[in-house]
């Protein structure tokens, strides 16, 4: 993890600026288009007078900025990071040159000199005559920066730093009907009908009147599952009734090892009599279907299943009753009706839920910045820090995690001892870094470390 960078702009009383001033300096500016200035040629090869004691090569480096520089080819970093990280490295492991920066895009003919050649070693604000100064510090080292983890565990070797919780990927669970005691009719006239040739919804000719309950086994969601989205589905019997059919549908909390009991003809176990969450979902307007064995699909049903899956008797693999009923005041009879398959009856119906588990709790990310060249007394004027993300993709990144670019503005002041503040759920970032500038900037000198 070495992408991280801080910056901060100071007013200082005095400041020397190392080589890795320069460095950063020239770096750091092929990251936006400049304006493109004219200049004379000769400033390329003599930023200063030559002497005797300046005699060393004058080498100019042009960058290629133009939008292809932000392509990955197959890396996290876009071309543009990647030849900054290049410039740094060969500039903190150059001597006896002076160095200068040009760049060109593609769009106007030639380029523009961003930098003369400059003696790496030199000062960069001398006699100190500079209203302010931005330094960029970057995160070089893999102590100097760290994850830590839900479980207590420190990683400092990791290629990328990511924020917030770990997430996990979506899960599927389909749960069939398996039992003739899964399903079950009950009549207005209190008869209990578990071997009936299909659900009727809400009406049977010669029985009358009906509720519906369908009861799935072994549903295993942990108890901490975030629902993303849950319906059952139906196989219709075709050309049963064309009028209007609404349900509303509750579920089962009858507390009991193995969750949810099958349906049988007793007290309790019946569909009408079992206990229930006070809030239920309105399915409006069921469709009617000529054909058989065409699908169909409840309204999403997952505010039930997260509401009982909540309560504190629920246990992973226990079982899950829906009741479908008539609301009240609506017209049952054999024109408004609907029927669908029940088990043992060609496709019975299932139960399928999308979920997610979530995540423990936000790991965290110290970052620490090296050599910040701030005289004591400097007054820091503005200080953020800058995410670099990495491009998004299976082979980066954990599983459900976002790339993002996050700015903070921590309340730091200059001579202030407190490291930068552990950094929380940007969704994911790799790389961070502290800036901190000023709109009052005469003369820059950047220091990257």
């Amino acid at each position: 993890m070495n992408h991280d960078r801080a910056c901060l702009t100071a007013r200082p009383m005095w400041l020397s600026v190392s080589r890795t001033a320069l460095v950063t300096a020239l770096a750091s500016c092929v990251l936006v288009l400049p304006s493109l200035a004219a200049s004379d040629d000769t400033e390329v090869f003599f930023a200063r007078a030559a002497s005797s004691e300046n005699r060393a090569a004058n080498v100019l480096f042009m960058f290629d900025i133009s939008g292809s520089m932000g392509d990955y080819d197959d890396s996290p970093y876009r071309r543009i990071t990647r030849l900054k990280q290049a410039m740094v490295d060969i500039l903190e492991t150059s001597d006896g040159v002076n160095v200068g920066l040009g760049a060109f895009n593609g769009t106007f003919q030639g380029g523009a000199i961003l930098h003369p050649a400059t003696d790496p070693d030199a000062d960069a604000c001398p006699n100190a005559d500079c209203d302010s100064i931005t330094l960029r510090v970057a995160v070089r080292q893999s102590s100097d920066d760290a994850e830590q983890m839900p479980d207590g565990a420190v990683q400092i070797d990791q290629p990328h730093l990511e924020f917030g919780e770990t997430a996990v990927g979506v899960a599927e669970l389909e749960i069939p009907i398996g039992d003739v005691a899964d399903d079950a009719v009950e009549f207005a006239s209190g008869t209990l009908d578990l071997v009936g040739p299909d659900l009727p919804f809400f009406f049977r000719p010669g029985d009358g009147a009906a509720s519906v309950g369908l009861r799935f086994p072994n549903v295993d969601l942990p108890k901490d599952a975030n629902i993303l989205d849950a319906r059952v589905e139906f196989r219709t019997v075709g050309g049963v009734g064309n009028g209007g059919v609404s349900a509303l549908i509750g579920i089962d909390t009858t507390s009991a090892i193995g969750g949810s009991p099958p349906f049988s003809d007793a007290d309790g176990l019946r569909v009408t009599d079992r206990p229930r969450l006070v809030d239920r979902l309105d399915w409006d307007d069921l469709p009617f279907q000529q054909n058989d064995d065409v699908t169909i699909e409840t309204p999403d049903l997952s505010p039930l299943l997260s509401a009982r899956i909540a309560r504190a008797d629920w246990t992973t693999g226990d079982a899950i009753a829906l009741l479908f009923e008539a609301p009240n005041g609506q017209t049952l009879d054999a024109d408004n009706r609907r029927a669908y398959r029940a088990v043992g009856n060609g496709t019975a119906p299932v139960l399928k839920i999308r979920y997610t588990a979530r995540g423990p709790r936000e790991n965290l990310v110290g970052l620490r910045f090296a050599d910040l060249d701030v005289p004591r007394g400097a007054t820091v004027t503005s200080a953020v820090v800058e995410l670099i993300p990495v491009k998004t993709g299976d082979s980066v990144g954990r599983t459900g995690r976002r790339s993002c670019r996050r700015r903070g503005e921590p309340p730091l002041r200059a001579g202030s001892r407190r490291r930068p503040p552990l950094m929380r759920r940007p969704r994911s970032c790799s790389a961070a870094s502290r800036r901190m500038s000023t709109s009052a900037t005469r003369r820059d000198a950047s220091a990257g470390r």
